[in-house]
């Protein structure tokens, strides 16, 4: 019955695996979306829109009806101003989001690259401008009588128009930040999808999981305890694969490496044999890395190495801390009898641009993972800019 129990994951392991897949997908589902509906193009029936609507009206209005101010005095000339101003303003805003929003198929055209959309939206409105103005002056004379003169037409369409290429700077500004912004979010959610992937495809490939199998029905036939123990490393190893990568204590990183060299242990036998050389426990216990970057590196090593090697082999991990900089060493002596097979297997096969991608987002260009071959000593090196927090 234990074994039954350690074997299903347990509800609040089942919620996190579901959360992060939840997650997974609303963000490529909100990626997918048209960009039309993913940021800010003009709509009037959104709340955000409709206030920033008001806010143009308002604020290209005060600053017309403020510039006459310093013109005249007479009551009566501000006040017809000012219904003059709101509503030419009110329908050359109004026209011109309205334009703007029926745009974005022509957006689309130019794949959205802003400099054709800003020379687009720039040379239409030397039509759509004056057109609106006129409507406007055409409404107010019907309306309220008002009329205007030629120069004074003329005057009104060129301050408009400029008025116009302000809002559009304002749109095009605000439009070329949030796409900046969609495309960071989703080169994050790409490279957060990779990243799971990498460590899913570790997990489920066909020769370690049949490995584990395997192992698990020997051990459930001879030693009940240790099947346990195997079940529970197991229930730990894919747990956290499952979870989002993320900045994590090196204490964990290592107890999970020690679940997955418990469970190759079991496979390997006095084959496979690991020490760790540590700093101190204080010094220790401040250390972070990324989730599975460790772990994957030692695995790596140990199915390039170890399974294809008879002879035992010493796997030795050297962790320091020295000048802000993490350094972690993987020695491994190569066998003499399968050497060249290793060798070839090493050049070809050996690579870490997942895991140092990974530790660069979150400790900076500096980050690294190579490996040196010197003669049978294979040297695997994982370096990382890490500050002390306690110092300061």
């Amino acid at each position: 019955m234990r074994l039954l129990e350690l074997l299903i994951p347990s509800a609040k392991s089942r919620a996190s695996i579901a959360k992060t897949e939840d997650t997974s997908q609303i963000s490529l589902k909100r990626i997918k979306e048209p960009l039309t509906s993913t940021f800010f193009l003009p709509n009037l029936s959104e709340k955000q829109t409709i206030k920033l609507w008001a806010s143009y009206i308002a604020f290209f209005s005060l600053v017309s009806i403020l510039t006459y101010l310093t013109f005249t005095n007479d009551i009566s000339l501000i006040i017809r101003h000012s219904i003059e101003t709101v509503v030419i303003t009110i329908l050359t805003v109004t026209g011109e989001m309205v334009f703007v929003a029926n745009s974005a198929k022509k957006f689309k055209e130019f794949n959205w690259r802003s400099k054709q959309i800003t020379a687009y939206l720039l040379s239409t409105s030397f039509i759509i401008v004056p057109v609106l103005s006129l409507l406007g002056r055409l409404i107010l004379f019907f309306t309220l009588g008002y009329e205007v003169s030629l120069n004074a037409l003329i005057l009104e369409t060129i301050a408009n128009t400029l008025f116009t290429f302000l809002m559009i700077a304002v749109l095009l500004t605000y439009f070329e930040i949030q796409y900046q912004n969609i495309r960071r979010a989703e080169l994050r959610t790409q490279q957060k999808l990779i990243e799971q992937n990498e460590q899913l495809k570790a997990r489920i490939t066909p020769h370690f999981f049949f490995n584990l199998l395997n192992t698990m029905q020997y051990l459930i036939e001879t030693d009940a305890y240790e099947a346990e123990r195997m079940i529970c490393h197991i229930s730990n190893l894919y747990r956290v694969s499952f979870d989002e990568t993320r900045e994590i204590a090196l204490l964990d990183e290592m107890e999970l490496c020690e679940s997955y060299l418990s469970i190759e242990k079991y496979r390997f036998d006095k084959k496979l044999k690991v020490t760790w050389h540590l700093p101190d426990e204080d010094l220790l216990y401040d250390m972070v890395i990324t989730s599975l970057s460790l772990q994957i590196v030692i695995e790596k090593l140990i199915v390039l190495i170890v399974e294809n090697s008879t002879d035992p082999i010493h796997i030795i991990i050297s962790i320091d801390w020295q000048n802000d900089v993490a350094k972690i060493d993987i020695e491994i002596e190569l066998p003499a009898t399968t050497y060249q097979l290793i060798c070839q297997d090493i050049r070809q096969k050996l690579q870490f641009n997942s895991q140092v991608a990974i530790l660069r987002q979150y400790f900076g260009h500096e980050a690294s993972i190579h490996f040196e071959l010197s003669g049978q000593l294979l040297i695997t090196q994982i370096r990382y800019p890490l500050k002390d927090v306690a110092a300061f």
